[in-house]
């Protein structure tokens, strides 16, 4: 370094001769999952889908920034209610944990945080024929660390990408779909 240092703060880097800096990194991580589920036909009209998962996840790197750990239990339960021989009415609840992107923010800023989410699904699904199906559903996510991932450097070209968690994060949506299944 020439002893210069931008505003973050950080040493600025002067390439000279066949000198370049170099910046060591070491990088581990661990991920484990398991998940329990079963569905319940309560009658001819309802059946209930329900389970839970545990997520385990831990990185860890060599540059100051403290590790990350997190272990999640995310419960979850589905419900599909024939309202006809041809709709079906469809809701839902689900606890998600997302894994952070392995290979980006390992250097800038802190650690990624595991994206954690709870996601409400409402759905009307009308079968038109044979092997035709329309829908129309409704959902909302509610998200804790959530995960953005975005050029280092804006503008630039260089395909430098690094993340950043926002610490709370929504989303609604409709959507409406159109399936159209060759006859087997």
């Amino acid at each position: 370094t020439n002893g210069n240092v931008d505003v973050n703060g950080n040493p600025v880097f002067i390439a000279s001769s066949n000198k370049y800096p170099t910046l060591a990194v070491d990088r581990t991580g661990q991920y484990e999952a398991g998940f329990l589920q079963d569905t319940w036909q309560i009658s001819s009209r309802l059946n209930v889908n329900y389970g839970v998962r545990l997520d385990i996840y831990h990185q860890a790197q060599n540059l100051g920034q403290p590790s990350v750990d997190a272990v999640e239990w995310s419960p979850r339960v589905n419900f599909s209610y024939k309202l006809s021989s041809h709709d079906d009415l469809r809701w839902a609840f689900n606890h998600l944990f997302n894994t952070p992107p392995l290979a980006q923010g390992a250097i800038v800023g802190q650690p990624i945080q595991p994206e954690i989410l709870d996601q409400y699904d409402l759905a009307l699904e009308h079968r038109m024929g044979k092997g035709q199906t329309a829908s129309l559903g409704y959902y909302y996510k509610n998200i804790h660390n959530q995960v953005d991932v975005g050029l280092l450097i804006p503008g630039s070209e260089i395909g430098l990408y690094s993340g950043v968690n926002f610490q709370y994060g929504a989303v609604h949506g409709v959507e409406a779909s159109y399936t159209v299944s060759p006859p087997s």
